[in-house]
C-alpha cells in the first residue's frame, strides 16, 4: 500500500477513536472515510475528465495541423514544378543566346507532295 493511503488510513483510525469507536468498525461505520472516498472519487474524475478533454483538442490539433503540412507539401510541390518550368525555359533563352541564335517571329510548315521531295533513282 502506498504511503498516502496508509497515512489516511491511520489518520482516519485516530478520528474515529477519538469519538469511541474501534478500529474494526472504522470501514463499516466512520462518516470520515465515506466522506474522504466521495470528495476523492469527485477529485479524481473531475482530474479524469479534464485530461481526457485536453488530449482530445490536443488530437483535433494535430489533426489539423497534420492537414495543413499535407496543403503545404501539396502547394511547395507545385511550386517547385512551376520553377522548374520556368527554369527549363530560361535555359533554352540562356543557350540560344550562347549560341548566337535567332528567335524566329513565324514559323511556316512546308506540305510533301505524293511522290517526295528527293527520290531515289
Amino acid at each position: 500500500m502506498s504511503k498516502f493511503f496508509s497515512l489516511i488510513k491511520i489518520n482516519a483510525a485516530k478520528h474515529c477513536q477519538k469519538k469511541g469507536k474501534s478500529l474494526p468498525n472504522v470501514k463499516k461505520s466512520c462518516p470520515f472515510l465515506t466522506a474522504l472516498f466521495i470528495i476523492m472519487s469527485v477529485f479524481f474524475g473531475l482530474v479524469y475528465i479534464v485530461k481526457i478533454n485536453q488530449s482530445l483538442s490536443y488530437g483535433l490539433k494535430l489533426s489539423n495541423l497534420e492537414k495543413k503540412v499535407e496543403t503545404v507539401r501539396k502547394e511547395n510541390k507545385n511550386l517547385e514544378t512551376a520553377i522548374l518550368n520556368l527554369q527549363s525555359v530560361q535555359k533554352v533563352r540562356e543557350e540560344s543566346a550562347k549560341f548566337k541564335m535567332v528567335q524566329v517571329n513565324e514559323i511556316k510548315y512546308y506540305n510533301q507532295d505524293k511522290n517526295g521531295v528527293a527520290l531515289n533513282k
